[in-house]
Parts: C-alpha cells; structure tokens; sequence
C-alpha cells in the first residue's frame, strides 16, 4: 500500500491551488474537505463530509461518510450511488445504489454520521489514476432530471491511484555489429522500473543517409510491428534479416554508381560498414515511456575477413583496458 508521503505525491498534479490542506488516514488519502465550501452553497440536511477522496487501488476499498446536518432533515429517504467516470464500473469499481433513512445516521460527536464501503478492483493490469462520482439524490424524484440533492456538498469525487508500474522500454545494447552473412540480427529490448501489467510499443528500422547507409531491401529487411510485453515480461527479442550479399554490392551504400572500380579500390568498398537504425516509439497505455535508449545503431560488417579483424582489434582493446 502507498505510504501518505506518495500518496500526496501521486495526487499533487490533480489539485489546484484553492484545494485545502491534504489529510490522510492509513491507505486513504482525503482531500478537499466541505469546510472550503461556503454555507450557502451546501445542501441544508445531507452532505458529504469530505468532497474528494484519493484511495490507492490496494486499498481495495474507500469509506464516504455522510452527513446528517439536522434531526428534522426535509428529506426521510436518502438516496445514494456511484456514477462512472475515467473509472468504470465494475471493471475499476463495485457499483453502489443505496437508500437509507434518517435513522440510519449515528451521533459520532457533533456529527449524524453514516459510513458506507465502496469496494475498489485491484488488478494487475496498469492505469493511469481514474476517477468516479458518488451522489445524493431524492428516492422520490428517481428518473426525473432534478433528483439530485441540491448543493456543492451533495456530490464527491473519488480518484483511484494506480500503484502498479509499467515500466520503461528500451533497447539492451544500443550498438550492434553482425556480419553480412549473418543472415539475421537479434535485438533484445528489456523492461525496467517496474514490470505490471501489458504494454506495447512500435518497433521498426530507418536508413541512414549516406554512403555509409545500409539501404532497405538490398541489406536488410526493414520492420514496423507492434511489441509487446505481458504482465512480468522483463525482456523480448526481435531478429531483423539481413540480405545475403551479391557479388560486389556489399558496399554501395546509398551510391548507386555501378561504374567499373579498379580492383583496390572495389575490394576497400566492399569492406566498407553499413549502418541503419531501428527505433522504438509509441508506447502504450498512457504513463508507459520509452528510455533514453530507444534507438539501436546496427551495422552490417563489409565481409567476414574484416569483421573477424574488427572483432580481433575490440578484444585487444579491452584486454589493454583491463590491465
């Protein structure tokens, strides 16, 4: 269960500079109490005490109390229920619909009070903080447009504070080497801070302009697909093919120039590195981010002999940083 110190700190962008200071109880954070309210604008017999609560989804639950302000209410029946807003019942809460009587109400100090659970659907899946209404409203007068109670204390709003964590998406290595006859590259994207829940994002590759540039159908087979993890999913991979090479194209890049090369000068090119990039982007629910290391920079080794050569000269390089 969120402490009270996160629970202000979840819930600070939802107030506004008018809202009172914030008390808590427990799991259950209460805001806006209808002392903000002035007296001509709350109902005379029935209220709530306090027109917004915030209650963390682990809480499973949130108390409303309602007040009785005068022994002799107009009103003998009261009514009492749950409208939908962002949160929806009963896939984020129970539906509630009461009716009950004056005599329902106990003296809890200088207070008719009554207490009332509505009971608060704890999943796995993540959301973005949602929020539902409850309202007063005259049993008489149910179906026509003016049963509910009049006065700014006679509706309140509860915002439910989703705890789970969605995590961030991004790419394992954020440079990659494979050899043209690799045939494929494998990309392991992982998930961190946080793993609850199904989220989404778009994967897909780019070419880099220049000669350097690994070109779409004639070096790899570029990709745009959804990728997906589920609720604990920590990591995923995706292989993206790589064209086998023809005769003397391994290095042209975006140079379309077939012209004859002297031999030196075709063997430098086919040695030459190609590059392209692959993004991740469009990440989903909303609240879901992607990482600083959403890009991932793939290059296509000109030809085995130098790929073994760059592989040799990396391994001399660390083992000189080693020492």
């Amino acid at each position: 269960m969120l402490q009270p110190a996160a629970l202000v700190e979840r819930s600070k962008y939802r107030r506004n500079k008018k809202d009172p200071s914030i008390r808590i109880e427990g799991g259950l954070q209460q805001e806006n109490e209808t002392g903000a309210i002035d007296a001509s604008e709350r109902n005379p017999d029935y209220g709530f005490k306090c027109v917004h609560y915030s209650v963390s989804e682990s809480a499973e639950k949130v108390e409303v109390v309602v007040v009785r302000k005068r022994v002799d209410a107009t009103l003998q029946k009261l009514g009492i229920r749950t409208r939908d807003d962002t949160a929806v019942a009963p896939k984020d809460y129970e539906r509630t619909e009461l009716i009950i009587d004056a005599q329902s109400f106990e003296k809890k100090g200088d207070l008719f009070q009554y207490t009332f659970i509505v009971k608060i659907v704890n999943d796995e899946e993540w959301n973005p903080d949602m929020d539902f209404f409850i309202e007063l409203f005259d049993p008489s007068q149910v179906g026509s447009e003016k049963d509910q109670l009049s006065g700014k204390d006679t509706k309140c709003k509860v915002t439910i504070l989703d705890e789970d964590k969605p995590g961030t998406i991004g790419f394992a290595e954020t440079e990659v080497r494979v050899a043209r006859s690799g045939k494929e590259v494998e990309l392991i994207v992982v998930r961190t801070d946080g793993s609850d829940g199904r989220i989404q994002c778009v994967i897909k590759t780019e070419m880099i302009a220049g000669t350097s540039g690994a070109k779409e159908f004639d070096h790899y087979l570029p990709i745009q697909s959804s990728l997906t993890f589920n609720h604990n999913d920590s990591e995923t991979r995706h292989k993206i093919t790589i064209m086998p090479a023809e005769d003397g194209d391994l290095g042209k890049g975006d140079n379309d120039d077939e012209g004859n090369l002297p031999e030196e000068e075709e063997s430098e090119e086919e040695e030459q590195d190609l590059v392209f990039k692959v993004k991740l982007e469009e990440p989903s629910p909303e609240g879901v981010k992607v990482g600083s290391n959403n890009l991932c920079f793939v290059t296509i080794v000109g030809s085995d002999e130098h790929a073994k050569e760059q592989e040799h000269r990396e391994k001399m390089l660390n083992f000189y940083l080693e020492q």
